[in-house]
């Protein structure tokens, strides 16, 4: 492929500047070449812009990118369907926030567009031959019962589907004599695909009962379009074809007082059993051990600041993180299905995933690591993306998929090693001897239709593993002679655990300060007291983050918990969440790094200034640390709109922590602004911030910190003249005038804010000076900032009697 790419910014702007006046359907034509291709990139920025950037490629190669700016492109290609890929990104990961967007346009007509919480990328193929990706995928038709045989062009090809009614459909390669492999989507976004089963409803890779072949029979919803991908690997020299077939409507016991009720099924086939028949029993859940066993590996990941893994509970830190990836097989060896049904905030058994926007069932697969002793390492997780019929060896019938989730009686479902998340994280484990225990359905709840399990004696599988570093890198291997462990209460790899107080299935809570079996607002902020008194030691029931040290990182995780009990809402909040599950692993953000100078000193009305710049986070918590100072009133000065915190601090003590206890967190700031406001009873003739002891972002981690111009003098504060404001008179009675420095004249924003950090009053202003009138004011003390776009925000007090 031979391609010429040229820019017409200028003639952009013109139209850029013609819609803003005349807007229209169809972008402006620009000036590009006869015979060329014009594609506009249009970015429409929130307010974060410096979060955006974009690329556009061309079978592979980046023909251009840019951040938030937009951009025409004018192609010159020599192929008739040159496919190209268009991938905006977020640092942040939430996408483009109202009234951002993004639009592409090819010879001004609209290929894509995008808005909204696409989380850290979002991508647009376009111009692509036919079936090469879902963006142009070939749409199918209803097929019949008879089958339709399918021509499959290539190796990779994507297929549109809309069924006309409810139903069981056929998709089968079998006898095609070559490794194929089937995925079906509910969704269409190229960047979020990979060559597993990520992100697919209904996925088949040797496991449907054809060998290399694949073959499902999924139960798809009338109306509603779904993608579906055919891809061929080893053995397909040869254009093959696959069968698609329409099965009928869905079959089942429909009683609903019947034992093998089935709520998906629409046509009676005279299956229901009853209690008191032999048969009516239950289904059973066992973790295959030889899955694991034989699928067992070490390796390394590097995770970025962009990954969902830590979110998700998948991994402890960032950068190279050592995993030991293995397969988990799950059957039902029972005689009724484990029906789990839809993912809902009606059903209990799914909790919500923030960063993927997806739901997780909260009993599928946990995988915990112990001592030979039987002491629990906690660096496990918790699995369970999507519950579906893998394989139905046992002579079962696959019918459940990630729409309408559960396990068949004689099926199973496996997620197999190479999958995301399918792994623990052993970065910090030191070598040694270690039992991995897989669990299913570890906390013995009934299915989504109230049937126990028949045993639930099966729902383990243990694995000895060895870790080994002596070479240099992980190695892991399987051990057949270790010794079992029994938990406190004398069961084989039971599940009961001393608590923080080292009681067997003790009630003590981590986090619960005042001992009263609960996690709650009154412990949170009790954290915050103690550290200022110096009153909380580290203590297995103390310590939430496992550092040895109490922090403000402690409390803001005991506030997320208690935040989370009482007045979350959420798409989940009728179901589970794992914000108290306590203690956590202490995780710091290497990408994230908060930065605080002393930004302003006034020696004559007793105050100093302590400046923030956090342009990668925002800000949940923060803990300071001054000398020379004895604080009498400390003020939070930033972001008191969405970051309405009172800072906590010990009057006459030198410590100040800032923390929301509802959710809130600080926007990010991209320039040095004020934070923080501390008034003082003495002081001496140097004030320094001497120690910043933890910063914890809006994930609950760690950040890096800086501190830049940590100390000020009244011999070295000159610098900072320029930044003052004089306000005369002050106290005031009817008006106040406010002198500050302006020296280009610049309009500015004054933001007026009372002591309780409730903005009450927005002006704007010019020149150098401005009167501030009483107005509605009432008596008390007042705090304003003003801000211009090319000076650095100037901040005071005054009062009113």
């Amino acid at each position: 492929m031979s391609l010429n790419v040229t820019r017409a910014l200028a003639s952009f702007f013109l139209s850029s500047l013609l819609l803003f006046l005349f807007p229209l359907n169809v972008l402006a034509q620009t000036e590009c070449a006869e015979g060329e291709t014009e594609i506009t990139i249009e970015i429409v920025p929130d307010d974060w812009p410096g979060e955006i950037s974009w690329t556009l490629l061309v079978d592979g190669n980046i023909i251009s990118e840019g951040g938030s700016n937009s951009d025409v492109i004018c192609v010159e290609l020599d192929e008739e369907f040159p496919c190209f890929e268009f991938t905006i990104y977020d640092s942040y990961g939430d996408g483009l926030n109202s009234p951002g967007y993004y639009a592409i346009y090819m010879d001004g007509e609209e290929v894509g567009y995008g808005s909204g919480d696409y989380g850290y990328s979002d991508q647009v193929n376009f111009d692509c031959a036919p079936g090469t990706t879902c963006n142009n995928s070939i749409i199918l038709n209803q097929p019949s019962e008879e089958g339709n045989m399918i021509d499959q062009p290539s190796d990779n090809y994507w297929y549109q589907f809309t069924p006309s009614s409810n139903g069981m459909y056929l998709f089968s390669s079998c006898e095609t004599g070559c490794d194929t492999r089937l995925y079906i989507y509910e969704y269409c976004n190229m960047s979020n695909f990979e060559d597993d089963n990520t992100g697919t409803i209904y996925y088949d890779d040797n496991q449907g009962g054809c060998g290399d072949e694949a073959v499902l029979t999924a139960l798809l919803e009338g109306g509603v379009t779904y993608w579906i991908r055919w891809a061929s690997f080893e053995g397909c020299e040869e254009d093959w074809q696959w069968e698609h077939a329409y099965l009928g409507p869905p079959e089942g016991c429909t009683d609903p007082e019947a034992c093998n009720y089935n709520p998906d099924a629409e046509v009676d086939n005279g299956t229901c059993i009853y209690p008191g028949d032999p048969n009516c029993t239950g289904p059973d859940l066992m973790v295959v051990e030889d899955a694991i066993v034989n699928s067992i590996y070490a390796t390394v990941m590097e995770v970025s600041e962009s990954d969902c893994y830590i979110t998700e509970g998948c991994l402890n830190g960032f950068g190279d993180r050592e995993i030991v990836r293995f397969t988990t097989h799950i059957k039902n060896i029972g005689d009724l299905d484990y029906y789990i049904g839809s993912p809902n905030n009606e059903n209990n058994q799914f909790e919500w995933g923030d960063c993927h926007n997806h739901w997780h069932h909260n009993g599928y697969a946990k995988y915990d690591l112990f001592t030979l002793d039987g002491e629990y390492i906690p660096i496990g997780f918790k699995n369970g993306f999507c519950v579906m019929d893998l394989e139905c060896s046992d002579g079962g019938t696959a019918q459940y998929g990630c729409s309408t989730m559960g396990i068949s009686a004689h099926c199973g479902d496996i997620y197999g090693s190479g999958l995301s998340c399918q792994w623990i994280d052993v970065t910090d484990v030191p070598d040694g001897t270690y039992f991995l225990l897989v669990r299913a359905n570890w906390e013995f709840i009934p299915d989504a239709l109230g049937r126990d399990e028949t045993n639930y004696s099966n729902n383990y599988a243990a694995v000895c593993v060895n870790f080994d570093r002596s070479m240099g890198s992980l190695e892991v291997d399987v051990y057949n002679d270790c010794e079992p462990f029994y938990d406190c209460e004398g069961t084989l790899y039971g599940q009961a655990f001393v608590d923080c107080n080292g009681d067997c299935n003790g009630t003590a809570l981590v986090g619960d300060l005042d001992n009263n079996g609960a996690q709650e607002y009154t412990d949170a902020v009790a954290y915050v007291e103690g550290i200022l008194g110096n009153d909380i030691t580290a203590a297995p029931c103390t310590d939430i983050d496992q550092d040895e040290n109490i922090t403000v990182t402690d409390a803001a995780l005991m506030s997320r918990c208690q935040f989370w009990n009482e007045a979350h809402e959420h798409p989940d909040s009728s179901g589970v969440h794992d914000k108290c599950d306590l203690p956590v692993t202490e995780i710091i953000n290497m990408y994230d790094t908060v930065h605080f100078k002393i930004g302003n000193i006034d020696w004559d009305q007793g105050f100093v200034d302590v400046h923030v710049l956090n342009p990668n986070c925002r800000v949940v918590g923060y803990q300071l640390e001054f000398s020379g100072i004895e604080i009498s009133q400390a003020i939070s000065l930033a972001d008191v709109v969405s970051y309405p915190i009172e800072p906590s601090f010990v009057p006459g003590g030198n410590e100040v922590i800032g923390l929301s206890y509802e959710g809130e967190s600080m926007m990010k700031f991209y320039e040095w602004t004020p934070l923080l406001r501390l008034y003082w009873i003495n002081v001496e003739n140097e004030v320094c911030i001497s120690s910043v002891e933890d910063v914890v972002n809006d994930d609950y981690h760690n950040t890096l910190i800086n501190i830049e111009d940590a100390c000020v003098s009244e011999i070295n504060d000159l610098d900072m003249v320029q930044n003052h404001v004089i306000v005369i008179p002050n106290p005031m009675t009817t008006s106040t005038t406010l002198s500050f420095h302006n020296p280009s004249r610049e309009s500015m924003i004054l933001q007026i804010i009372d002591a309780q950090g409730k903005l009450v009053r927005v002006e704007q202003t010019s020149g150098n000076t401005h009167v501030v009138e009483k107005g509605s004011l009432s008596t008390g003390a007042y705090f304003f900032r003003l801000t211009g776009t090319h000076s650095t925000p100037h901040t005071g007090r005054f009062d009113i009697k």
